[in-house]
């Protein structure tokens, strides 16, 4: 009888989407996944469902305070699609936030907390014309 072997945790933004669905499906025999969106209702939330807004540092910070996760998938991002002449500085934040801060803040929090054993990790960014 041999021991056996623990899943790698592997966390996934914006796992609530098309897309982030499709990764946790593929991924979840083989890991521990830890699905990570803004937009799971109260009734979703579980051990591996949160609510995380990946914007907000500090929330990301207490996030891996509480999960350290061996492999980090950076799949959240947001789109606007009012015209381009017509988009206002709100909309174009907003995107910034999720699709810029919000990577750079899972991947510098990642890196912090892994600083002794980083090349035992990995980080994958999505990115997508979807």
């Amino acid at each position: 009888m041999g021991i056996s072997k623990s899943k790698k945790k592997v966390c996934i933004t914006g796992a609530n989407g098309q897309l982030g669905k499709a990764i946790v499906k593929k991924l979840s025999s083989e890991y521990e996944i830890y699905n990570l969106d803004i937009s799971y209702s109260s009734k979703d939330l579980d051990e591996h469902h949160y609510n995380l807004n990946i914007s907000d540092e500090k929330k990301v910070r207490d996030f891996f305070q509480s999960i350290n996760p061996d492999i980090i998938i950076n799949n959240a991002g947001i789109s606007v699609f009012s015209s381009y002449l017509e988009r206002s500085s709100e909309e174009l934040n907003s995107v910034y936030n999720v699709n810029l801060k919000g990577t750079i803040n899972m991947i510098n929090e990642f890196a912090r907390v892994n600083q002794e054993n980083l090349k035992e990790k990995s980080v994958i960014n999505i990115a997508s014309l979807y």
